[in-house]
């Protein structure tokens, strides 16, 4: 079975220039196989150097988030609403409640093992500083059902905040990349 592909360019208009004022283009591949690839490209087309920052957002259909488990971030700093952890985080990443954090990355793999459905998701990301782990708990569910939040979870490969941005200079591109497969428990 082949892999199905598309690729998509953004190249800046006049109006963006009021949010961006840097000249670029910037081109999403997307291909779809057995696993899920995106690859997010920036090419500085101008004269100046520029900041940037960049992430994926995928969130991830879960059975409940009270029996999730993301693997991948033991040891890391993290930031957690106001300021960092008081020190590195211990063992894996659950759920239950409000969860936001930020995670300052020494691996660039995850694992999302999800018992109630029987399944691992695998996020494997390069050309990220970050990773944030996310799920609004019951109390920030706004505009959903009063359950929803138990059946998603996000884990985003990310360079944030600005104050940490990417720069990238004229002629140069820079590439963020993320792999999402499926195994069996």
């Amino acid at each position: 079975e082949s892999p199905s592909a598309v690729g998509l360019e953004l190249k800046p208009e006049a109006a963006m220039k009021t949010w961006f004022a840097g000249d670029f283009r910037l081109r999403l591949d997307v291909t779809l196989g057995r696993a899920l690839e995106l690859r997010l490209t920036i090419e500085n087309t101008g004269s100046e150097p520029f900041a940037y920052t960049n992430g994926f957002h995928p969130y991830f259909r879960v059975g409940d988030c009270a029996a999730v488990e993301v693997d991948g971030v033991d040891g890391c700093r993290y930031w957690y609403g106001t300021g960092f952890g008081p020190e590195p985080w211990k063992g894996p990443v659950t759920f239950g409640e409000h969860r936001d954090h930020v995670f300052w990355l020494g691996e660039h793999r995850q694992v999302l093992s999800d018992r109630s459905l029987g399944r691992r998701i695998v996020v494997e990301h390069s050309g990220n500083r970050r990773l944030v782990v996310w799920n609004p708990g019951p109390a920030g569910c706004e505009g959903l059902a009063p359950d929803d939040w138990r059946n998603f979870v996000c884990v985003e490969p990310a360079t944030i905040p600005a104050a940490d941005a990417l720069t990238i200079r004229p002629g140069e591109r820079q590439t963020l990349e993320m792999r999402i497969s499926v195994e069996s428990i």
